[in-house]
């Protein structure tokens, strides 16, 4: 802490679960690790496995929601599922890194954003928010 400031949280028993948007699809990985934080589970000796995982619709929808909320095309969420089934927010991230996800996981996360960022940037996030979680599908 002398080198600034902190954010300290609750230590959550459960999964790992990493949340890309992109705009109105989801990609999910679960990430398996005994580190406390799986980004550095190597420089303990440890390992971190990925894998595609499915959320449950009121997740999905959430996570969408809160990005369109902030307005983000792209966020990266990070979440964790106890045991119980129940999902905690950690963050949402306006500028995530998704490769090393891709990478692990295979899902095609810099290509949503290619095809994304070719259509353009649609005229109304909100608007055609609202309208996808009235009924559309996930990915």
């Amino acid at each position: 802490m002398r080198h600034g400031p902190a954010q300290f949280q609750a230590l959550i028993s459960g999964h790992d679960v990493r949340v890309h948007t992109v705009f109105d699809r989801y990609f999910a990985t679960q990430i398996e690790s005994t580190a406390v934080d799986y980004r550095y589970a190597v420089l303990e000796g440890l390992s971190a496995e990925m894998s595609p995982v499915d959320l449950p619709p009121a997740v999905a929808d959430a996570c969408i929601k809160i990005a369109r909320d902030f307005d983000l095309l792209i966020a990266g969420i990070d979440l964790k599922r106890t045991a119980q089934g129940d999902y905690f927010c950690f963050e949402v991230n306006p500028s995530p890194g998704f490769l090393y996800y891709e990478h692990g996981t295979g899902q095609p996360i810099s290509a949503a954003l290619a095809e994304l960022l070719h259509q353009g940037r649609p005229s109304s996030c909100r608007q055609r928010a609202e309208h996808f979680l009235k009924g559309a599908h996930h990915d």
